[in-house]
């Protein structure tokens, strides 16, 4: 279900400032790249549930106004937060880009059903 495109970016802003303030907690290294991960993962899923505009392109055509906070997520995590960031980047962008093949080829063929 699709909400609010506006409600979605103002999310993918929160997630962001979340992220980028995570370091300020002081949590232990293992709880730190959890909640990194799980953060990225939250921007991912708005790109993939809320971002896509068109499914039906080579590759999925997505809102820049929504992608533009994934995209500049993966930066940070891998500024403030280094392998770690750099790993979950790498395991959310893997997973993001698993889904979205499925999702496309789930579409497409349902449309071509039809």
């Amino acid at each position: 279900m699709r909400i609010n495109k506006t409600d979605v970016i103002r999310e993918q802003k929160s997630f962001c400032m979340q992220l980028a303030g995570l370091w300020n907690l002081q949590l232990p290294e293992c709880e730190e790249a959890k909640e990194v991960a799980r953060l990225l993962g939250l921007l991912a899923e708005n790109v993939l549930l809320n971002g896509v505009i068109n499914w039906h392109c080579s590759k999925p055509l997505i809102a820049w106004d929504i992608a533009q906070w994934w995209l500049k997520a993966q930066g940070l995590a891998v500024k403030l937060y280094g392998t770690a960031g750099a790993d979950a980047v790498t395991e959310v962008r893997n997973d993001l880009a698993d889904r979205m093949v499925v999702d496309q080829f789930a579409i497409v063929s349902d449309a071509n059903d039809n």
